[in-house]
């Protein structure tokens, strides 16, 4: 009969010390993969912070004890990161778990490998078990003292910098420090997003979605405004009832010119609008809000020569809107009015002799959009 040769305690963790490397890779894929808030944490931090831990790990359970986690680690300063990288608690030991997870797996595989006695095993997983009750316990107690207040001071920097992108002269010394005390980079581009409403959970979603693993997106609320500052290529945030309009890339000093492009988008679109506009989606609409001139011009030349139909033109001019977005196809637009296509051709004529317009000059048709979207506009501010 062969004899059965059984290992310590000790020779496994000799073998997981010599795959130290490889544990933290491990644990550091598997939190990016599970916890995507952790994408704009930057790699060299979380390989410090789960390396130490691993370290600790190792080192107790030979000793088959339970570190005192606060004097052990520098947990202090790495909740103080995490806070300022906009990770909650839950998402803080969650990640922890996930490291000790880890590590406690490759012993589970090594030991069963190597023949560690059955009640060696269950010593140090009991360590294991001992060792992440503590460790989440410190996390919270640590949260708890700091997270209020660096939560409080950090949204305050936020509604700060939205107020100085909003100022009529903005001050783009001050503007770059606080982005900087933001984590925002001076050599990088950013956008600005700004909603119509949706307070805490527009903000939060846009952080969420828009954070890269180079930069945070940093969302904050002036006056009624809410705004964001977001890498400048970043994911859309996606919701069935939340608007997001957007100014085009600047580097911090020139945030204010990307903050009006931002509201200009804004302004521009009907109420109720949802979803990502930006300037190239509302090309020259960003400019009918902010033109009485030519709101003045198009209501000269079409309300006013239909002002004595029945219903004031709106059934001319919904037909003529119907036919120019058909591609002056009278067929197309007959079928999306359900009238015959000669009703539709007579509404067109009657429509050209009232105006003394005509549907083939470019002005025309420039200005009957100008004045559809300014129908649109009026129907809902």
């Amino acid at each position: 009969m062969n004899d059965i040769h059984y290992s310590t305690i000790s020779s496994v963790l000799s073998r997981l010390k010599l795959e130290h490397e490889e544990l933290v890779v491990s644990a550091v894929n598997r939190i990016y993969k599970e916890m995507p808030e952790y994408a704009h944490v930057e790699r060299s931090d979380l390989v410090n912070t789960v390396g130490e831990i691993i370290d600790l790990v190792l080192d107790q359970i030979g000793l088959g004890t339970v570190p005192d986690w606060t004097s052990s680690l520098p947990l202090e300063s790495v909740v103080t990161r995490r806070i300022g990288q906009n990770i909650g608690v839950d998402s803080v030991m969650r990640g922890h778990r996930l490291t000790l997870a880890s590590a406690q797996d490759r012993f589970k595989q090594y030991s069963g490998e190597m023949g560690l006695p059955f009640d060696d095993r269950l010593e140090v997983l009991e360590v294991f078990w001992a060792m992440s009750e503590k460790l989440m316990t410190a996390v919270a107690r640590d949260y708890r003292q700091y997270s209020a207040g660096e939560i409080m001071h950090r949204r305050s920097e936020k509604n700060e910098l939205i107020m100085l992108l909003l100022s009529s002269e903005p001050d783009t010394i001050a503007i770059v420090n606080r982005a900087r005390n933001l984590s925002l980079d001076s050599t990088s581009q950013y956008r600005v997003i700004v909603g119509f409403d949706g307070g805490m959970e527009w903000m939060d979603l846009v952080e969420r979605a828009c954070s890269t693993g180079d930069s945070p997106a940093v969302a904050g609320e002036f006056d009624g405004l809410l705004a964001a500052i977001v890498p400048a290529s970043p994911v859309r945030p996606s919701h069935p009832n939340l608007l997001f309009a957007v100014g085009d890339p600047r580097t911090l000093s020139g945030l204010p010119e990307s903050m009006t492009e931002a509201i200009q988008v804004r302004d521009s679109l009907p109420k109720g609008s949802f979803g990502w506009h930006d300037v190239r989606s509302q090309s020259w609409r960003l400019a009918v809000p902010g033109m009485p001139s030519i709101e003045r011009l198009v209501q000269t030349n079409f309300l006013q020569p239909l002002a004595d139909e029945p219903d004031g033109g709106a059934m001319l001019l919904d037909s003529v809107w119907s036919f120019i977005e058909a591609g002056f196809s009278y067929r197309k637009a007959s079928e999306a009015l359900f009238v015959h296509e000669n009703t539709l051709r007579y509404r067109i004529s009657k429509f050209e002799e009232l105006t003394s317009r005509s549907l083939i000059e470019v002005d025309t048709r420039m200005e009957l959009a100008w004045l559809n979207h300014l129908e649109l506009l009026g129907k809902d501010h």
